[in-house]
């Protein structure tokens, strides 16, 4: 019975950290509304992907062309302006960002009013 006790009190303990830490109102939220938001947001998930797949960053620079070409006329623009940037700032980063942070901190995103 004290081993379930023991147990029962980590796991609420743990419950109540989490509860804390990963507080969902304190991850900002980009707009999505802004063109160069959603351009980056799809960029970023595409090179990360690619990233955690072992490619290397001179590899995903040559998809630029079928990247970018995914888009409609105008965020196309956006792409072609930004890609390369964008791909060297998710290889400068550290893997456990989100893309949503990785486009916020890189402003290509501002932050969703609540």
């Amino acid at each position: 019975m004290k081993t379930v006790s023991v147990i029962t009190f980590f796991v609420c303990i743990g419950l109540a950290l989490s509860a804390t830490l990963f507080n969902s109102e304190n991850i900002p939220t980009p707009d999505r509304d802004e063109p160069s938001c959603e351009v980056c947001l799809l960029v970023v998930n595409f090179v990360k992907g690619y990233k955690n797949r072992g490619f290397s960053k001179n590899d995903i620079k040559q998809e630029k062309d079928h990247v970018c070409n995914l888009f409609l006329p105008d965020l196309k623009e956006i792409c072609l302006q930004s890609y390369e940037d964008d791909v060297d700032f998710v290889y400068a980063e550290d893997d456990d960002k989100t893309v949503a942070e990785m486009c916020l901190d890189m402003k290509q995103c501002t932050s969703k009013k609540n």
